[in-house]
């Protein structure tokens, strides 16, 4: 356990889940740690509890119906679907920011625009082209989106890592 000593914490010290009382795996960085027993998001970082939002897992039943609900509405995966086989999920916890950014653009240009004029009607129509140079100008925007930014530096290696583990040795037979 963990003493105090003019202010400063030494030795170490044990997050437990607030929920089932199981150790959890902190690092410096971790904000959130979600227990590998029961799944129970625990906050290390209260302070930034009202800008991250956690969504809850989904059952295994529930993954796979969305899985099938997708292949059959996607229009490349329709092509495939006799080939597709759905098996056990395999879950990742993956982090992610949500970064709100706004953008916009002021232009300004030339253009030459060609023109068609037309006259008359059936027989007696007749048409002329002419081209013209005009100046354009103005402001596209603004737009507004979240952008998805992994939250902790380690996530992004570590989950291509497993999937690529996953993919070589659950799909492909390849001992690591």
């Amino acid at each position: 356990m963990a003493t105090e000593s003019g202010g400063v914490f030494t030795g170490t010290y044990e997050f437990r889940c607030k929920n089932c009382g199981s150790p959890l795996d902190v690092s410096p960085e971790t904000i959130v740690a979600v227990c590998s027993y029961c799944g129970y998001p625990n906050w290390i970082r209260e302070d930034l509890k009202s800008e991250i939002l956690i969504v809850p897992a989904m059952s295994e039943s529930k993954i796979l119906e969305k899985a099938r609900e997708r292949v059959s509405t996607d229009r490349d995966l329709k092509k495939i679907k006799n080939m597709i086989s759905l098996g056990k999920p395999y879950l990742l916890y993956i982090p992610y920011y949500f970064a709100k950014a706004s953008s916009g653009a002021e232009y300004w240009g030339r253009v030459r625009v060609r023109m068609r004029k037309c006259s008359g009607s059936g027989k007696n129509r007749s048409c002329s082209y002419y081209s013209r140079t005009v100046t354009v100008s103005g402001y596209y925007g603004p737009f507004q989106q979240y952008l998805y930014v992994i939250a902790r530096r380690g996530v992004k290696a570590f989950t291509v890592n497993a999937l690529g583990h996953y993919y070589r040795t659950l799909l492909l037979g390849v001992k690591a």
